[in-house]
């Protein structure tokens, strides 16, 4: 029964007449099989692609892409919910509201759950997107809302995409049957009812999104560029809130091996204004904080799954990360003692030093640790103490007057920009929890920044920081 709902998913209703023979195979085996799946099809006016992973008696998540061949008319795709009675529900800013499921067009912003008694799908909204080059994309204004109706005993979703010529539609979703059906309990936590793919984020089929800052280049007020680090698949592995987060976040991880590049890294890929100008950094640099964050994130992803490929990926970012700590680093000396302050960014072109932020730098040393407690590789070891040692032969400099951090170490030896109001806090927290419990001692100098840091937080009411 839970292979043919899967396969009424499927059965696109009109322009099935073109099948192109898509691929099929097997990714990895631990506690449930993954396999991934693709389909394409070649309509009159349309070309469609779609990418499926199907997890063993746990569910399978979709992205389909659209392309269109005319610039008039629209495209249409119907699939089946089988169940009597059910419920739909709208999460939105971290709240929801549940309703029972009935003829009509659906809400048009957030995500949506579609639930009867024998099935359930998390959906994503129609939105229609025109590739701006360099990894963005702007989202089009002209779209409708999904919509319900009822033919043959079954419920009948509706998707309807407008054909705009060199641009695309996009539907993503998770499916889940029988006993997996935890959808109703587990998605109205505060946690899934947060996850963001609709303001500052989007899902595609190859990647995460993210609203693009305006020094970006391309950049318009509606772009969004596969950002490396996916914010959205952190939180999801980190907080196992659900089965339907757990698949989600496991299909992206897949999906973002294919971004890593040649050189080992995942690349920023739009140009950014200021690294130009201040550096001469130009499209597809690397950011060390969010190779760092991907890093991690696949890490404790590994240790979630047991995935080989997981483990494979980090690795491989890793590898990479110490090449770039060894080769572009800011010397520091004192007395008989050496540290390393790691640049922040780089690029292939690049020919001029780059400063070093403390988040970035703290973050990397945190990253480094997790790899060596698991790994047992003294080369990260050796180089999370270079950069901590670092840390500590410039504690005074990372002061200000009112008892706020500086952000970051100059490639002139002077300090400059804004710290963040509590993730330079929260990163320091991070690498003392590592330092306890691998060496069973904190540092007494990032405990000094912390406490600084602190006084200064509480003196400026703010709260988010880690406790």
């Amino acid at each position: 029964m839970k292979q043919n709902v899967v396969w009424m998913f499927l059965l696109l209703i009109i322009g099935t007449d073109n099948w192109v023979k898509g691929v099929e195979k097997p990714i990895e085996t631990t506690s449930y099989d993954v396999t991934y799946k693709q389909q394409q099809v070649n309509g009159q006016d349309f070309r469609y692609v779609q990418d499926n992973y199907y997890y063993q008696g746990q569910g399978y998540t979709f992205t389909r892409k659209i392309e269109y061949k005319a610039d008039s008319g629209f495209y249409i795709s119907r699939f089946y919910l089988p169940g009597d009675k059910g419920t739909v529900t709208y999460f939105n800013e971290g709240k929801y509201l549940e309703e029972p499921l009935q003829t009509g067009d659906l809400p048009m912003d957030g995500k949506l759950m579609l639930q009867t008694e024998t099935y359930g799908y998390v959906l994503g909204q129609a939105y229609s997107y025109t590739p701006l080059g360099n990894g963005t994309v702007e989202s089009l204004e002209e779209r409708y809302p999904i919509r319900v109706s009822r033919k043959n005993g079954k419920w009948v979703i509706t998707y309807r995409f407008p054909h705009i010529k060199d641009s695309f539609g996009m539907m993503w979703g998770i499916g889940l049957s029988g006993d997996n059906l935890e959808l109703e309990t587990k998605l109205n936590r505060p946690s899934w009812t947060s996850y963001d793919v609709d303001i500052k984020a989007r899902i595609l089929n190859d990647g995460y999104y993210y609203k693009s800052p305006s020094t970006y280049e391309p950049s318009t007020q509606m772009a969004y560029w596969r950002i490396p680090s996916m914010y959205l698949v952190t939180a999801m592995i980190e907080e196992r809130e659900s089965l339907a987060s757990d698949l989600l976040g496991q299909s992206l991880l897949f999906t973002g091996v294919n971004n890593l590049n040649e050189e080992g890294f995942l690349p920023s890929l739009p140009k950014s204004e200021w690294l130009e100008e201040e550096y001469s950094i130009k499209s597809g640099f690397f950011d060390t904080r969010f190779n760092a964050d991907m890093i991690e994130t696949y890490f404790k992803a590994y240790k979630a799954f047991e995935r080989g490929s997981y483990r494979k990926t980090y690795l491989t970012l890793a590898d990479y990360y110490i090449k770039h700590i060894q080769n572009e680093h800011i010397l520091v000396e004192k007395e008989d003692k050496e540290g390393w302050l790691v640049e922040d960014y780089s690029h292939s072109d690049q020919e001029v030093v780059v400063h070093s932020s403390l988040n970035h730098q703290l973050q990397a040393i945190h990253m480094l640790l997790l790899l060596y407690e698991e790994e047992g590789m003294e080369d990260y070891q050796t180089t999370a103490n270079k950069m901590l040692e670092g840390i500590r032969l410039t504690k005074d400099k990372w002061v200000m007057d009112d008892g706020n951090l500086e952000y970051a170490y100059l490639p002139d030896g002077t300090m400059g920009y804004v710290d963040y109001p509590y993730l330079t806090y929260n990163d320091m927290y991070d690498v003392q929890s590592d330092l306890l419990r691998i060496y069973g001692e904190e540092d007494r100098v990032l405990r000094y920044l912390m406490n600084t840091k602190l006084k200064w937080m509480k003196e400026n009411n703010i709260t988010e920081y880690k406790q």
